[in-house]
């Protein structure tokens, strides 16, 4: 995972498992398929992200790596010294028992609602956003309005 991390972190592409076609298949046009197809815009604040999203992405797995062969170290030394302790492994046990005794103090009902209140809000967000596109687009401009008269 690491190493696969750092490759990414470089700004490299992992290499894919499946083959690559060197030529598209002829494709037929239609209106329903052509609708069903189209790119759907970026968000602002995403567009800079496809460059550095693998970049991130692979410094996170670089450190998920890192751990994941750290703590077979750590457990390699435990099997040897069953007294080894390690205060890295101490710190993220830490941290993992404060998340899970958060996580069950507030229930799995008030989680469930939390994520129910935020999809709800993101539905309601993109409506909006959509609801505000349509009527901009079908008022005419103030430059074009008909005269009466």
């Amino acid at each position: 995972m690491a190493v696969a991390g750092a490759w990414l972190l470089a700004g490299r592409q992992l290499p894919a498992l499946t083959p690559k076609i060197r030529r598209a298949p002829t494709v037929t046009r239609s209106v329903p398929s052509m609708v069903l197809i189209r790119p759907t815009p970026l968000p602002r604040w995403a567009a800079p992200s496809p460059p550095l999203a693998p970049r991130l992405g692979g410094g996170l797995l670089l450190a998920i790596g890192a751990y994941v062969a750290y703590y077979g170290w750590y457990e390699i030394r435990v099997q040897r010294d069953p007294t080894a302790q390690d205060p890295l492994i101490d710190a993220a046990g830490a941290v993992q028992r404060t998340i899970a005794n958060a996580l069950d103090t507030i229930g799995p009902a008030s989680i469930a609602a939390l994520f129910a209140r935020l999809l709800v809000t993101g539905v309601i967000i993109r409506r909006r956003r959509v609801a505000r596109r349509g009527s901009a687009t079908s008022s005419p401009p103030a430059s074009h309005t008909p005269l009466s008269g």
